[in-house]
C-alpha cells in the first residue's frame, strides 16, 4: 500500500535534487534501485600490472547497504594473470550512496595485441545489462595521451 512501512518513495523530495527514502529498502526488493555498468576502455600498462577501476552505479539509494553480485567472462583478454586478474565476486554499496567500482588487475604483455575484451555481468535486483570491458595495448597512446 502506498506509504506502507517497507515502501520505497524514491521520487518523495525531501529537498530540491535529493531523493530520499521513507523506510530502508532492501536490494531485492521490488521498486528498489538498480545496477548499470558501462562499457569502457582500459589502457595495458608499459610493464607490469595496474589496477583500473571500473565504475558501477545505482539508480537510486537505500538506508542499507547494498550488494550486487558480478561474473566475469573470458572474451578475446585471457584472465588468472595474463591479460587481467578479477574474479566472480560482489560490488557493495554503502548506505545513500549510489557509485562504486570494481578493481581490475590489467597486465602488460610483450606483444602488441588488438583490443582484447571481457565482460562483466551484474546480477541480483539488477536491470543493467553486460558490459565489455577492453584493453587496449599502450603503444596506442605513445603520442602523450597515457
Amino acid at each position: 500500500a502506498p506509504g506502507g512501512h517497507g515502501v520505497n518513495n524514491f521520487n518523495t523530495p525531501a529537498s530540491p535534487g535529493i531523493r530520499a527514502l521513507r523506510y530502508p529498502v532492501a536490494a531485492t526488493a521490488q521498486g528498489a534501485p538498480s545496477a548499470t555498468i558501462a562499457p569502457l576502455t582500459i589502457v595495458e600498462p608499459v610493464a607490469g600490472t595496474t589496477t583500473a577501476h571500473i565504475p558501477v552505479t545505482l539508480s537510486g539509494t537505500t538506508e542499507a547497504i547494498t550488494t550486487v553480485g558480478y561474473t566475469v567472462t573470458q572474451g578475446t583478454a585471457t584472465g588468472s594473470g595474463v591479460d587481467f586478474t578479477l574474479a566472480d565476486a560482489n560490488v557493495v554499496f554503502n548506505p545513500w550512496t549510489d557509485q562504486a567500482s570494481i578493481a581490475v588487475q590489467v597486465h602488460a604483455d610483450a606483444g602488441t595485441d588488438p583490443g582484447e575484451t571481457f565482460t562483466i555481468t551484474l546480477s541480483g535486483a539488477v536491470l543493467g545489462g553486460p558490459a565489455t570491458i577492453t584493453i587496449v595495448e599502450d603503444a596506442l597512446f605513445e603520442d602523450g595521451f597515457d
